[in-house]
């Protein structure tokens, strides 16, 4: 049964519907971390901007659920699955992917933690880490209906205390403890990877690498990546339109939505 708070956090947010419009911010140091890293511009030493933040709960290019019993079932006979996340931001990504686990499939979801997320920027681990996740009333009802309404077992309701978000969303302990999350770069950590058996979500980033950059790095999965393993993208990442292209050339086949296996 859910709290008095909630129940009455949930009667007053329901009267208006609005996406959260966060201000890009190109450097700070952990003020309002959980809210800004959701949707903030990052920039180089000289105001060049590099990429931008953007992330929140179960986000929908992903049929988060069919992705679970996706890789539950292809991993079936495993005992142990490296899960590699990169670009988390502020951890919004991992948190959904073990929410929706633990929820679908959880005598299976052990073998899947914990999880690594990476992120290149300092500000987004540190939000991660503290897990405090600025939300809106559309990121609060979409991860109800992936978790049939049981978003309060996995996380706790605080009010806002900006008016960057309506809510924060708190993962509990028992989920914050399976996830690793730590600075890193994914050209490097793509070679670190064991041999068999891993899923790689590299999500919504791709258009902010030039093309030299993008053709490194699906070589790199080419090259790491075989049978066994899963590579997650986002529909961002197709506004290239030869990206699809590219990924049939180093032997990628699309087995659901942005959710890539290698052909052999």
């Amino acid at each position: 049964m859910l709290s008095s708070t909630v129940l009455v956090a949930q009667k007053i947010f329901t009267s208006f519907y609005t996406i959260m419009n966060i201000s890009p911010i190109s450097n700070y140091k952990y003020s309002n971390t959980n809210f800004k890293a959701n949707a903030r511009w990052i920039h180089d030493k000289a105001g060049k901007p590099l990429y931008k933040t953007t992330t929140y709960f179960f986000r929908d290019d992903i049929d988060w659920k069919k992705l679970v019993d996706f890789l539950c079932n292809k991993y079936k006979n495993a005992t142990r699955v490296n899960v590699l996340n990169h670009a988390c931001s502020n951890g919004m990504e991992p948190y959904t992917f073990i929410m929706q686990l633990l929820h679908s499939r959880p005598n299976e979801a052990n073998k899947f933690f914990p999880i690594t997320a990476k992120d290149l920027n300092e500000d987004n681990i540190y939000a991660a880490k503290l897990g405090r996740c600025g939300a809106n009333i559309s990121d609060m009802e979409r991860a109800q209906l992936f978790l049939n309404y049981n978003l309060w077992h996995f996380t706790d309701w605080q009010k806002a205390d900006s008016q960057d978000a309506d809510m924060i969303l708190n993962p509990k302990n028992f989920v914050k403890e399976k996830v690793l999350f730590s600075q890193g770069n994914i050209f490097d950590d793509i070679e670190n990877l064991p041999q068999q058996n891993n899923i790689v979500l590299c999500r919504n980033m791709l258009p902010y690498l030039n093309n030299n950059e993008r053709q490194k790095l699906l070589q790199k999965f080419a090259d790491k990546l075989d049978k066994t393993s899963v590579l997650v993208m986002g529909n961002y990442d197709f506004c290239n339109d030869k990206l699809k292209c590219d990924l049939d050339y180093y032997g990628f086949k699309e087995v659901m939505p942005y959710v890539f296996t290698k052909n052999c």
